[in-house]
């Protein structure tokens, strides 16, 4: 007979080692080596889990013990208590008992040994982790309803201290608070000054990036880190939470975790130092929300055929579309990352040179369930469906004028069904002469979609054909070589 173990943490096990308790896994591991070798059982294998997690689904380890359990590989499987098998809702407590009741795999502790056949043990294994998931809701209100009293209290609660703060602990009190740090708050105050000068984000990020400063991190500084900066009330003396809620969504009967923005978060005057003064702040925001009044632009709307294909050859990130000096009939492909050495280019002349490279490299091929476009064969293929259409219809009418005569219809409904049909006759006829008369393609789809003067199109049509196109243009000037490498879907690189 194989047995195996079981090893996961609570949320008291990690608070227990966080005050000098020792390795809880290590620790239950030789307490279960010694249950079996009490009970002279024989230890196969031992599932560590080492990540928190409230749902099986975020729990990889147990996903494999439940698929092994299922398939019989275990007589019995040997856990500190029942109530570390499962700690989520009803649904993955009923996945468990039922996983371990259909195996007929006991469930081993030190204490008792569980037998899912026995009505008794199953309704006691039950009752533990319906308990279990009570004591966790009871834990975890107690643990927000904490954190809200210490905001209230003007306490810093977050784990990971904010840009140009260091996490300190308060003296003769729980909690911690911020202390600023020097030499990055001389930092977080030269980006508020520059901001309210009039400097706009991305030349402060660009300035910050030439002194060889990393953002908070640890990374190049970006427009949207310095944003991150300035939005944040917590250099002014202030702290917050819940900023954005965590929201559960079923999705495909798996449960997904967002974190959208709310629209009421809590703030607090805070114990710690601001490092701006309350009139910069303000100063700093009126500024940014003057951009955020700024009619945007509609961006479900696809403007760049190559969105999502052009990979910078120098830092990987996906090449950009921009206005070119404010002309908006011109337009450039450039790389977002500040301070890259890859050099814009003309969209259109990039554009083009990837469709004809596209054009001339599938001619004559055929692509798996992407067939190369034919407009006049793909048209003459649409008419005569039309027409089988409109002959169908025009049998329907045949057999309605045959059933009003045998009396299966009545008059009434002879005629509502009979309006229906020559409403359909009439659309299929109207399709059937806009397509004959058509000179366009009737689809693009493809390669003939490359051929279109919709970005969309063009855009569906080239991510049919390829994986990506890495970019890369190093020497400024308009006649200076623009090296584009092509990767085709299913074929060797290009």
């Amino acid at each position: 007979m194989s047995y195996c173990i079981y090893l996961r943490k609570s949320r008291a096990d990690v608070q227990a080692e966080m005050h000098g308790e020792g390795d809880t896994l290590r620790r239950h591991e030789t307490i279960l080596n010694e249950t079996a070798k009490r009970q002279g059982l024989r230890v196969l294998e031992t599932y560590r889990e080492i990540v928190s997690g409230e749902t099986i689904s975020a729990r990889p380890q147990m996903q494999k013990l439940l698929t092994d359990v299922e398939n019989g590989m275990w007589d019995g499987v040997l856990v500190m208590e029942v109530e570390r098998l499962a700690r989520g809702d009803t649904t993955d407590q009923g996945i468990v008992a039922r996983t371990f009741k259909f195996s007929g795999t006991l469930i081993i502790t030190p204490m008792k040994t569980y037998d899912p056949d026995n009505e008794y043990d199953e309704e006691y294994f039950e009752f533990g982790l319906f308990m279990s998931r009570r004591e966790f809701r009871t834990i975890n209100r107690r643990l927000q309803s904490g954190r809200q009293s210490s905001v209230r209290e003007g306490k810093y609660v977050g784990n990971v201290p904010p840009y140009g703060y260091v996490r300190e602990k308060l003296k003769n009190d729980k909690g911690y608070t911020l202390v600023p740090d020097e030499t990055k708050a001389g930092i977080v105050r030269r980006i508020f000054s520059l901001y309210c000068l009039g400097v706009g984000s991305s030349e402060i990020a660009r300035s910050l990036n030439e002194s060889f400063l990393l953002s908070p991190g640890g990374k190049s500084w970006t427009s949207q880190s310095v944003l991150s900066v300035i939005k944040n009330p917590v250099y002014k003396g202030e702290v917050t939470w819940n900023k954005r809620r965590v929201v559960k969504k079923s999705l495909g009967g798996k449960i997904v975790k967002c974190r959208p923005k709310n629209a009421c978060p809590t703030v607090c005057e805070g114990l710690h130092e601001s490092i701006v003064s309350d009139t910069i702040f303000e100063e700093a925001q009126k500024r940014r929300q003057s951009f955020s009044n700024i009619p945007k632009r509609d961006f479900s709307k696809v403007r760049n055929s190559l969105a999502g294909l052009v990979k910078c050859s120098c830092c990987g990130r996906s090449m950009a579309r921009r206005q070119a000096g404010g002309n908006l009939k011109k337009s450039v492909i450039i790389c977002p990352t500040i301070g890259c050495e890859c050099v814009s280019a003309d969209f259109e002349s990039v554009e083009n040179a990837v469709i004809s490279a596209v054009l001339e490299v599938t001619k004559g091929r055929t692509m798996e369930k992407q067939p190369d476009f034919d407009g006049a064969e793909y048209k003459k293929s649409v008419l005569a469906e039309i027409a089988m259409q409109i002959e169908k219809t025009k049998n329907k009418q045949q057999r309605l004028c045959e059933l009003l005569e045998t009396g299966v219809y009545s008059p009434e409904l002879f005629t509502q069904r009979k309006t229906e049909a020559d409403l359909r006759l009439a659309l299929l006829t109207e399709k059937y002469n806009e397509t004959e008369n058509s000179c366009e393609p009737v689809v693009k789809s493809g390669s003939g979609g490359l051929l279109s003067e919709d970005a969309a199109e063009k855009n569906h049509a080239l991510k049919q054909l390829l994986k990506r196109i890495d970019y890369k243009k190093t020497v400024k000037g308009k006649a200076a070589p623009v090296e584009l490498t092509l990767y085709l879907k299913q074929t060797a690189d290009l």
